[in-house]
Order: structure tokens, then C-alpha cells, then sequence
């Protein structure tokens, strides 16, 4: 199996001691192997330039060897070692340039494993269940009637009121729907889907404090927690007064002490949304 890198460098480049490194180079076909090539002129006692070629290797534990062509002007190419003296390369500079190609060529043995020790396997919710309606029980209802299916069996097991829910003789047990409209569709639709396992790629700040407030009404504590967290390492102040804001309107203490101890750290970033009284609390905090 080969891969191949061309290099142009500059005739200039000869005369001084310079490193220039190619990008990273993969076979076709085989995951996690990358190689690069890495180009060193250097001088011997200030009268013969040298030109270094080294191959560097990401994750190679197989069999590899290089070839290193220069490419003539007349179609006599010729290979060379890594190390290359300037004069044996006069014959191959065009226009000033020197044009390599450098062959890579890996042999991966076959190989029959038996042994699963090192394996790595994962399923998401979304992955196992199949994307079949007949399989929904539960129906949620946003803002303008738009809705979210989801399994009241798979929610139950993630959120206390969730179970109080569906275990008892409610309205939405014996229907099999649910409405929410304090939350807009998007920020629901996330949270369900953060649940199932898909991917949260938030745009704003707002994404993540709406998808807080959802895990924190519905107790899903560990959501609760990673958000925490995240917000904890991802705080600004340019996001500041909407976390300060959520932080007093649900009150949450963990997120009070967090923007507590980043006032303090801050010199008292402006707040322009946020009530008086929050700021008298929240700098009361900051000195304890």
C-alpha cells in the first residue's frame, strides 16, 4: 500500500539552516496511520549545504519504507538517500525549485484476532430504537402545537416527575400526552434529544441555560450536574448576566457561588439586565 507526498522547495533554501514540514499524509483505506515529511538544509563546515529528508510516523506499527525521487528536467529522475548533498542536486533544480516526490509504501499484515478484550463498543438510545411510530407511547406538545415523540418508559427511568407521571392514574398516563409550554420547541426537542444520546451543539449561551432549566424542573439530575459544570468552565463576561440571571431565577446555589467567585475575579463586570437586588446578593456572596 503507498502513499506519496510531493515537495517543492526553494533553491535559496539550501544556503540556510531552515525546517519546513509537510502536512500529514494518509493511506487510503486505513484508519489512524499518518506520516509526514520533514525537510532540514544545513550547512558542513560553511561550504557544503546539505539537504535532510525525515519521515515522521503517527501510529505506525507496521512495516514502512520511503523512496525519494528528485525530478529532472529531461525525465531522468533519480533516487536519493535522506541525506543529500547540494552539488548532486544542480541537475534537478527548475526555475529555482526542487521538485521531490517521496514514496511511502506500508505493508499491514493480516491478522485474525480472537481475543476481544480491547474492544470498544457503544450504543446510543437513538441508535436501538428504531425510527418507527408505532413504537412511540408518548406524545409532547410545545408551543404552537408542534410535538416531540418519545417513550414514557425511557423518560420514567430519567426524571422523578416523569415517573410520578406516568406511574399514577393521570391525565397523561391514560393519554399518552404531555404539554409544555413554558419551554419553546427548540430548547425541548434538545433536552429529549440529549437524552437519547444525539449530540448538544449549542449556538448560544441561552441554548444551554434553557436546556438547564428543563433538566432542573424535571430533576434530571445528572443533566443538571454536566451543565453545571460546563457552564462553570465556559462562563464569560460576555455571557455573565444571562447566567447570573438564571442562577437567581431558579436558584440554583451551585451556579450563584460560580458567578459569586467570577464578580470577584473580574472587577464587576457591567450587568445592564440584571435586578439590583441580584447584584447586592451576588456581591455579598463574592466576600464570603
Amino acid at each position: 500500500m503507498n502513499s506519496v507526498i510531493q515537495l517543492e522547495i526553494d533553491q535559496a533554501m539550501l544556503w540556510n539552516n531552515v525546517e519546513i514540514e509537510t502536512p500529514m499524509c494518509k493511506f487510503d483505506g486505513v484508519d489512524g496511520f499518518e506520516w509526514s515529511v520533514v525537510c532540514q538544509t544545513r550547512e558542513v563546515l560553511r561550504r557544503y549545504p546539505h539537504l535532510i529528508l525525515k519521515v515522521k510516523r503517527n501510529n505506525f506499527n507496521h512495516r514502512f519504507s520511503c523512496d525519494i525521487t528528485a525530478k529532472s528536467p529531461n525525465g531522468k529522475d533519480r533516487s536519493f538517500s535522506v541525506e543529500i548533498d547540494h552539488a548532486d542536486l544542480r541537475p534537478y533544480i527548475v526555475n529555482g525549485r526542487i521538485t521531490f516526490n517521496i514514496t511511502a509504501t506500508c505493508v499491514i499484515p493480516f491478522c485474525h484476532k480472537t481475543d476481544a478484550t480491547n474492544a470498544k463498543l457503544q450504543l446510543q438510545p437513538f441508535e436501538i430504537v428504531e425510527k418507527c411510530d408505532d413504537l412511540y407511547d408518548l406524545k409532547i406538545v410545545t408551543e404552537k402545537d408542534n410535538f416531540i415523540l418519545a417513550h414514557k418508559g425511557f423518560l420514567l427511568t430519567m426524571s422523578p416527575v416523569f415517573n410520578a407521571m406516568f406511574t399514577h392514574n393521570t391525565k397523561e398516563s391514560q393519554t399518552g400526552v404531555i404539554e409544555i409550554k413554558d419551554f419553546d420547541h427548540a430548547t425541548v426537542k434538545s433536552a429529549i434529544n440529549l437524552l437519547y444520546g444525539h449530540l448538544l451543539e449549542p449556538k448560544s449561551i441561552q441554548d444551554v441555560v434553557g436546556v438547564l432549566r428543563f433538566a432542573e424542573k424535571y430533576i434530571i439530575k445528572t443533566v443538571v450536574i454536566h451543565f453545571e459544570t460546563w457552564l462553570n468552565e465556559n462562563i464569560t463576561v460576555d455571557n455573565f448576566d444571562c447566567v447570573v440571571k438564571h442562577a437567581w431565577d431558579h436558584s440554583s446555589d451551585k451556579l450563584k457561588e460560580i458567578c459569586a467567585r467570577f464578580y470577584r475575579q473580574h472587577i464587576k463586570p457591567e450587568l445592564r439586565d440584571v435586578n439590583p437586588d441580584v447584584v447586592a446578593d451576588m456581591a455579598r456572596l463574592s466576600l464570603s
